[in-house]
């Protein structure tokens, strides 16, 4: 009888199993008084798993708030993302989230249209939850982060690694 539960445990596929993951950007910043003198901040993605994954985003600002943008644009406005799908950010709990394809990299930016600063931490995190999962994965992504800078005619990157570099 043992054998038996033991073969059936083992014959059926897990179903409708959420897996996820997150890592913390240490830092980004957004500001714009011109052209001459900007700060922007992009978050670079790729999913390296072998099936779509949703992505969310949350920036904390300088006093612990959410940053949002609100016009659920993914090509306009404060927040924006490429090659994604089902992209939204027009929610108080997360700044944006969308859909990464499997093998698909993305190039997320948070690009401040006025005369202020914008600056603090973000929260990446990713899930994925499959009708039939056959093997769980404990990582989707692996990405990086960059600030750049022009100040008076000069411009500068500084890197800000994600996970240290490690898929998560």
């Amino acid at each position: 009888m043992k054998n038996v539960i033991l073969a059936l445990i083992f014959t059926f596929p897990i179903y409708s199993y959420a897996q996820s993951g997150k890592a913390i950007i240490n830092n980004f910043q957004s500001s714009n008084y011109g052209q001459t003198n900007r700060i922007e901040s992009f978050i670079y993605l790729s999913n390296i798993s072998v099936s779509s994954t949703t992505v969310r985003i949350t920036f904390y600002d300088k006093n612990g708030s959410v940053v949002t943008d609100g016009d659920d644009s993914s090509f306009a406005g404060l927040l924006r993302a490429e090659n994604v799908s089902s992209y939204s950010d027009n929610n108080s709990e997360y700044s944006l989230q969308f859909v990464l394809g499997s093998n698909k990299s993305t190039r997320v930016s948070i690009m401040n249209p006025i005369n202020t600063d914008i600056y603090g931490y973000a929260v990446v995190e990713w899930m994925k939850e499959d009708a039939q999962v056959q093997s769980l994965a404990s990582y989707s992504l692996i990405g990086h982060s960059y600030g750049y800078r022009v100040y008076n005619g000069s411009t500068g990157y500084y890197s800000i690694p994600i996970n240290n570099g490690e898929p998560f």
